[in-house]
């Protein structure tokens, strides 16, 4: 596939996310996420780590809880799943789509088109 394809096909996907990101990010959506950022690094080697969510920014969230009495303590219970925050998912597409989007306007100064 050539560059312009690769290229393409990465802003494709990225909108895509954007457009229909669920308001729980669960680890199978960072995942979907980790995969366009590889994309756009197979469509322009450049490195992409930076826009990658770190996995410790995946945790499970309270799903119920139990108030403590004077005789036990209360309770939260957590989901087996792990979660993002999604203002960092947000933020993780802005910056990309900043910095990809910069670069791209470089590229076509750079070659005229």
């Amino acid at each position: 596939m050539d560059e312009v394809r690769k290229w393409n096909l990465a802003w494709s996907h990225l909108e895509a996310f954007e457009k229909h990101m669920p308001t729980s990010i669960e680890e199978k959506h960072v995942a979907e996420f980790h995969g366009i950022v590889v994309l756009f690094r197979d469509a322009t080697n450049e490195d992409v780590s930076p826009f990658r969510i770190p996995d410790a920014e995946l945790k499970p969230i309270p799903v119920s809880a139990r108030r403590g009495t004077r005789r036990s303590p209360g309770q939260v219970w957590y989901s087996d799943e792990k979660y993002c925050d999604r203002d960092l998912m947000l933020r993780k597409i802005a910056t990309l789509r900043g910095y990809f989007d910069k670069l791209y306007v470089a590229d076509k100064r750079k070659y005229g088109f």
